[in-house]
């Protein structure tokens, strides 16, 4: 029975007991006064009216029915959605299958409840376009639920690492509920799929892909239920479907990263051929010959290409080949020979134990790690007493710790990452030096000093957070016999994590390229300490290294504002110079 057969039938039982009353009524009347027409009461507004039971109105034989005013039907309150504090078994309860938040606009799925064996993700939650599923996102799996097919819409353009991944052990991941149950996945055109974002879903069978997809590292690694899948027009990353084991057939025209490895290892797909090509990677070579040849095109060698073939003894590449990765060669121990004139990238551990290795052809501007040659004959024929130079890059030196100073030989023109780590010394780097691949590793020195001032400095934001435990007092250039300082100084911002990152970024731009105008701009509006400033601004203005007119004048305004505290600090130094350019300022 709907509110408005509730409303009539009410409306009639009480119109009828109202016309028995005022027939009464009007008896005792009529011998006073003439009877006068009755008025209908008016409902009360706050009157609700309840269902009754169904029965025959009573209808009165001589009075007029008078109907109640129609009540308007009462608007339901709206649908909650849960907040953000609220857990997934709140929302489970609550009856919710997604949770969200909203980033830039847009819905950003963060948790999933699958309640059945097809889970549609919506394409818009309360007016949101859903853009991204969350990486890590949280689900919650009914019991009875298995093999389902599972459906973005056109509107996600992310699927955020981790997303769907199964955890192998706590903590080995970033922790999820997930499960492998899903069997089919249907992806919209021009989609992100992230790192890992299916890993050991392995009872995945079908993967419906759209062009312009780029499917990340490791994103359906170990989805062993996947036996053939269609790639028309996808861009693949490393290890994409590392470890497929039942993977046969690969379809479709698709290409990879630059510098892919891995994408397809330990698969049937990839055994089966000889050499294993995505995009111009070469990935694997499965073949037996003593002489192999790589086909025209390629421009990487990829990591474990040819690891621990032991027949080859010679490897002809084409002059596109540009890099090689890490463990592309290692262990082929018949390996005599090989033409890398037009790489610019050898990879660490590339030939690591090709003991046989003897003739190696080289590009001038190569850039090489310490252990690219480790412990092949080629190495041992390029050590020169402490030191191991190939090619005019130091790999290896090995150094007295009680001394103070330690001098890079004249001949090297870069220094290779990880060959030392320098505690409480001064590094002298010649003008020979032109590149330095990490500047991390020097970062226990108390002093590094530049006679270059060309020197191009390689370094990460990794390498950078080393000097917040174990700082480095000064970088300096010493041209022309005149010694130019910067201070390099890292305050304490415990907890504070923006403050670190801008630390970070701040130095990372100034080794890069050795960005001295960029240092000078900025250091004074770093967060240092006064006396920080101070020995800053008072350094920069006596070496005075490329030194613009503009900042020349910025720190002089600087150390003339802050004379008095600067000399104090002097005084407290003993610094002799610095005392007599504080004491000319305040003559002033």
């Amino acid at each position: 029975m709907n509110i408005v057969d509730i409303l009539i039938k009410a409306a009639f039982k009480g119109a009828a007991a109202y016309t028995r009353l005022k027939a009464a009524e009007a008896e005792k009347q009529q011998q006073a006064s003439a009877a006068k027409p009755a008025e209908a009461p008016k409902p009360k507004a706050e009157e609700t009216v309840a269902e009754t039971p169904k029965a025959e109105p009573v209808k009165a034989k001589s009075a007029e029915v008078i109907p109640l005013q129609k009540k308007e039907q009462p608007i339901p309150e709206p649908v909650k959605r849960p907040q953000l504090k609220m857990t997934m078994q709140e929302a489970q309860r609550a009856g919710f299958q997604f949770r969200y938040s909203r980033r830039s606009g847009n819905a950003v799925i963060t948790s999933i409840h699958i309640k059945s064996d097809t889970l549609v993700i919506p394409a818009y939650i309360d007016g949101h376009a859903v853009t991204v599923i969350d990486k890590g996102c949280r689900c919650i799996i009914e019991p009875h639920v298995q093999d389902v097919r599972l459906y973005f819409p056109d509107t996600v353009d992310l699927i955020g690492d981790n997303a769907f991944c199964v955890m192998l052990a706590e903590g080995y991941y970033r922790p999820t509920s997930w499960q492998p149950v899903f069997s089919e996945v249907f992806f919209p055109e021009f989609i992100n799929i992230g790192s890992k974002a299916f890993f050991k879903q392995n009872n995945i069978r079908q993967l419906h892909f759209g062009r312009g997809t780029y499917i990340m590292e490791g994103a359906f690694a170990l989805c062993t239920g996947l036996k053939e899948v269609d790639l028309e027009g996808c861009r693949l990353s490393d290890y994409a479907f590392n470890g497929c084991r039942n993977l046969k057939k690969v379809t479709g025209e698709f290409s990879g990263d630059a510098y892919a490895s891995g994408t397809f290892a330990d698969t049937p797909y990839a055994r089966e051929k000889e050499f294993v090509i995505v995009g111009k990677s070469l990935q694997k070579y499965n073949g037996h010959d003593m002489i192999v040849t790589v086909p025209d095109g390629i421009e990487y060698i990829g990591a474990l290409a040819f690891s621990r073939n032991k027949e080859m003894r010679k490897v002809l590449l084409p002059a596109s080949v540009k890099a090689v990765g890490e463990y592309a060669f290692s262990g082929c121990e018949k390996l005599s020979k090989i033409n890398l004139s037009n790489v610019q990238r050898i990879d660490r551990l590339a030939f690591a134990g090709c003991r046989d290795l003897t003739c190696v052809k080289l590009a001038d501007e190569v850039s090489i790690k310490s252990s690219s040659f480790s412990d092949t004959a080629f190495e041992k024929s390029c050590i020169e007493g402490n030191k191991t130079i190939i090619n005019g890059t130091l790999t290896s030196l090995k150094h007295d710790h009680d001394i103070e100073t330690v001098v890079i030989p004249q001949n090297v023109r870069v220094i290779a990452d990880n060959i030392m780590y320098i505690t409480g010394h001064t590094v002298i780097f010649p003008e020979s030096v032109k590149r330095i691949d990490n500047i991390s590793q020097f970062s226990y020195a108390d002093k590094l000093i530049f006679r270059n001032p060309d020197v191009r400095v390689l370094s990460t934001e990794r390498a950078i957070k080393t000097y917040i435990n174990y700082t480095m007092k000064a970088v300096c250039f010493e041209i022309n016999g005149r010694m130019s300082e910067f201070p390099m100084y890292f305050p304490k911002y415990y907890g504070d994590d923006s403050v670190r990152s801008k630390i970070y970024e701040f130095y990372n731009s100034f080794f890069e390229g050795m960005n001295i105008e960029f240092y000078d701009s900025g250091v004074l509006k770093l967060g240092l300490n006064l006396r920080q400033q101070l020995e800053t601004a008072y350094k920069r203005l006596k070496g005075g290294f490329k030194l613009t007119d503009a900042n020349r004048q910025m720190y002089e305004q600087f150390v003339r504002v802050h004379r008095k505290k600067g000399l104090e600090f002097a005084v407290e130094s003993g610094d002799d110079d610095q005392i007599k350019f504080f004491e000319a300022l305040l003559n002033c």
